[in-house]
């Protein structure tokens, strides 16, 4: 992945090398903050960016699978990689 597509990830910055990846970034983190109640205006602008309905359900899929495993791993009390422990 391009550096500055990483950092923007990172930043909740835009993404302007790529506005479609942006687009899904965006769409993703409404996700999140909006507990899946994005609104017809940005799915609408999320399908308009050339995503589909399957690709949406597949943001929700991979934020449940995210959330899944944060939740499993801090009740196991796993160890964070040492590579990732400047982003925990």
């Amino acid at each position: 992945m391009p550096d500055d597509v990483l950092q923007a990830l990172r930043n909740t910055t835009p993404i302007t090398s790529d506005p479609k990846l942006d687009t899904l970034a965006r769409f993703t983190l409404a996700v999140i903050n909006q507990r899946g109640k994005v609104g017809h205006e940005l799915l609408n602008e999320f399908l308009a960016a050339g995503y589909t309905h399957q690709n949406a359900l597949d943001v929700v899929l991979g934020v449940s699978l995210a959330s899944l495993c944060n939740y499993a791993n801090n009740l196991a009390e796993t160890p964070i990689n040492p590579e990732l422990q400047p982003y925990a």
